[in-house]
């Protein structure tokens, strides 16, 4: 456990605990004003204090395999987080306070026990990496199309069966991988993806593409 006095270290920018026996976080990390990086990867923590939600500076949250199981809904609070790396970690289920990460630009929720994503990740809008492979999601949230600046998706074995008509909205987005799906249809609408560049279809339940492909 680290000890309360690391709240002192008021212009620390990087605090790097990854693969340490570490189990949880001071309530008063939120005093680390200047940190910029918090690596947390397979460490024992299994919760984050709310108080996290006062790193205004926070622009990259990595908890990769750790054994966190949930996100505070203060999580919202980091307005500069630009990367967020969940793969591997234990959480189910995401706070609808993570659409107010207005600068995230990377989400990595891949091979995790998540069954769904908020409405409000369409909020997220410069985001261009979403990573949700391996989870047990079985439909994406409309909301997805509102990803405008989306240029990579990955559902590689998910659970899904069918793609909103939304999606055909990502006109930025230029790699789908939806390999190992349980995928029936395309929507029409993918036909409208004019920068996809990559399109990956393999070990799906596919028998017919769309005409507007």
């Amino acid at each position: 456990v680290l000890p309360e006095s690391i709240g002192y270290l008021r212009k620390l920018e990087i605090l790097k605990m990854g693969k340490t026996p570490l189990i949880a976080l001071p309530q008063n990390i939120g005093s680390l004003i200047s940190l910029r990086e918090l690596d947390l990867r397979w460490t024992h923590v299994r919760r984050l204090p709310e108080s996290i939600g006062q790193l205004e500076q926070l622009e990259k949250l990595d908890v990769l395999y750790s054994k966190l199981i949930s996100l505070p809904e203060s999580v919202g609070q980091l307005r500069n987080l630009r990367v967020l790396r969940l793969y591997g970690a234990k959480v189910k289920l995401l706070p609808e306070s993570v659409g107010q990460l207005q600068n995230l630009e990377w989400l990595d929720l891949g091979e995790k026990l998540l069954t769904s994503l908020p409405e409000s990740v369409g909020q997220l809008e410069k985001l261009q990496d979403l990573d949700i492979s391996e989870t047990h999601i079985r439909a994406l949230p409309e909301s997805i199309g509102q990803l405008r600046n989306l240029q990579k998706f990955d559902l590689l074995g998910t659970k899904i069966t069918i793609l909103p008509k939304s999606i055909g909205q990502l006109r930025n987005l230029q790699k789908l991988h939806v390999s190992g799906t349980s995928l029936t249809v395309l929507p029409e609408s993918i036909g409208n993806l004019s920068n996809l560049q990559v399109l990956r279809l393999n070990r799906t339940q596919l028998t017919v593409l769309p005409e507007s492909i």
